[in-house]
């Protein structure tokens, strides 16, 4: 498969073929026995492929972005229970999620992405809600 990404990432380097299903260029690519795949298993070439290395780049920008943020948010908050826990845990779910989708095209499957998104936000916003209750009233 990545034989294949890396094939079709040579004919479109910049900004990919487009967020479309693999499959539909796959004939041009692969051997005629192997079925059509509609992603590559791995979220490095399945991005590189899609969206070229202009995306690769952005979205690499993204999640190095959200590490630093999130990774700030814990040093601040380490001390309170809940929420130094929660970006702890955000810090674990995001380097879990990419060494997962090294094997596999986890970016992909909502319920997995969601989480992610999801404790993203909670974290940020833990990071509010902290301020606030430090503020006298």
């Amino acid at each position: 498969m990545w034989q294949v990404g890396w094939k079709i990432l040579l004919d479109n380097p910049i900004v990919g073929i487009g967020d479309i299903d693999i499959a539909q260029v796959w004939p041009l690519y692969a051997p005629p026995d192997w079925e059509p795949a509609g992603h590559l298993h791995n979220n490095i070439m399945t991005v590189l492929v899609t969206i070229g290395v202009l995306g690769f780049v952005v979205l690499a920008a993204l999640f190095i972005k959200i590490w630093m943020e999130i990774s700030r948010i814990e040093k601040l908050l380490h001390e309170h229970w809940f929420y130094g826990s929660l970006a702890l845990a955000a810090l674990a779910i995001l380097a879990g999620f990419h060494m997962n989708g090294l094997f596999e095209w986890n970016f992909g499957d909502a319920e997995i992405i969601m989480v992610v998104w999801a404790l993203v936000g909670m974290v940020l916003g833990a990071e509010k809600v902290a301020k606030q209750e430090r503020l006298p009233s």
